[in-house]
């Protein structure tokens, strides 16, 4: 069994990118004039957009990591995968940790304004005597010359002071309570002094889409996760490169902060083909040479014309590889068994009789339609929308959706 053991299809190394120059190209342009610009006092605010594992965060990380690199000694980078983070305010403190990991060697002026940040973003509220003790250790960030945007924010917004004797931080009472727009203000200040330090920041927003994806099935809960990428998106307005990856149905949130929006599109077969062979060059000899024979290569050959996206095409081979599958001469009917182990929460012939229904995968059926294939249950119809086995059309107003990529290999069995 040709297990692979380095083969990951959601892998974003850069070294992995194939065929994406143009994309490459304009975004590092964008970034790269931002960095250059001798006026930064207005931000610089790029989204890339696409479907599903169609590439987004590898192309990001292609530009991304060069930059760092080009523009080290004057640079810092924050890239936050926005999965699993959940809402705004935990964002930030993620954005916060990874300033003060990278101002470790530099002024320590501005490494302990950056961990004043990180102290305050790390509390939802806190008593404030207990939050004047944690920050008494950050007094260097006093030392910081400029306009100290950071401690004049906390200063307004908290009547928060660095500086105060023990005796009166004893005689402090109340509670602090951090709100996501103050917060946010207090990040756009850190990013003003290290501006005004001569240090740039590029901020990434990766996978934007699934900060909370279950607000797609509540939409009291998608009411609220608009205001929270409202918020997020005005960090734009920042002296700042800020990057966000997002799936084309988040679009409607997008456009009024965005500087400039590219759309990534699908790959021709040919460089599917060499996506899975650049993948393999990681694997040992013995491995790789398990897919050199003629039916290992037809079966890679359709499954390249067969896929949309990237993620579907590397999980379909990683599934055919590693169930001994990897030379079918049908390796659409060989990829039948994937539902048993990717949805077995959900009845098969459900998903069976939703995507025979899609006469044409990327023509969209409505809430309707979809709910009268689940026998009119709700609980079904969320469980296909829970588990991304379709896909709205458009995040904000789901009333239509395309089949999700993964699964349109049934589509030529169907």
């Amino acid at each position: 069994m040709p297990f692979l053991t380095y083969l990951d299809p959601a892998s974003v190394d850069p070294a992995d990118l194939v065929n994406r120059d143009a994309i490459v190209s304009w975004l590092r342009a964008s970034l790269d004039s931002f960095l250059r610009a001798p006026d930064k006092s207005r931000g610089r605010a790029v989204a890339l957009l696409g479907d599903r594992g169609i590439g987004k965060s590898i192309v990001m990380r292609e530009v991304v990591d060069a930059l760092r690199e080009a523009h080290a000694a004057t640079t810092l980078v924050a890239i936050v995968d926005c999965r699993g983070v959940g809402d705004q305010r935990r964002l930030y403190h993620e954005i916060a940790g990874q300033l003060v990991d990278q101002l470790g060697h530099r002024d320590k002026a501005l490494l302990d304004t950056a961990r004043l940040l990180e102290t305050v973003a790390s509390f939802d509220s806190v008593e404030r005597r207990v939050l004047e003790e944690h920050i008494t250790h950050y007094k260097g960030a006093l030392k910081l010359g400029g306009k100290r945007n950071l401690l004049r924010v906390l200063g307004v917004s908290y009547d928060v002071a660095l500086g105060r004797s023990k005796q009166i931080r004893e005689t402090l009472e109340g509670t602090v309570s951090f709100n996501a727009s103050r917060l946010r203000e207090a990040v756009v200040a850190l990013f003003a002094d290290l501006r005004a330090h001569e240090l740039d920041v590029i901020v990434v927003l990766d996978n934007l889409d699934e900060l909370r994806h279950e607000a797609l099935v509540d939409e009291q809960l998608r009411t609220w996760l608009h205001a929270e990428i409202d918020g997020l998106l005005s960090l734009a307005r920042a002296p700042i490169g800020l990057v966000v990856t997002a799936r084309t149905y988040f679009a409607g949130s997008l456009s009024r902060q965005i500087d400039g929006t590219k759309v990534i599109g699908r790959l021709a077969a040919e460089d599917h083909e060499a996506i899975i062979r650049r993948r393999l060059e990681h694997e040992a000899d013995d491995i790789r040479a398990a897919f050199t024979g003629e039916d290992s290569e037809r079966c890679i050959t359709a499954l390249a014309e067969l896929a949309h996206t990237p993620l579907a095409l590397l999980s379909w081979f990683r599934y055919l590889a590693e169930n001994e599958l990897h030379c079918s001469d049908a390796p659409a009917r060989a990829l039948e068994g994937l539902l048993g182990d990717r949805f077995a929460n959900i009845n098969a012939k459900i998903i069976e009789e939703v995507v025979a229904a899609y006469e044409d995968p990327y023509a969209p059926l409505s809430a309707a339609e979809l709910q009268q294939l689940c026998g009119d249950n709700p609980a079904i119809f969320k469980q296909l929308l829970r588990s991304q086995i379709v896909l709205p059309v458009d995040f904000w107003d789901p009333h239509e959706f395309v089949l999700a990529p993964e699964l349109q290999f049934m589509c030529s069995t169907s």
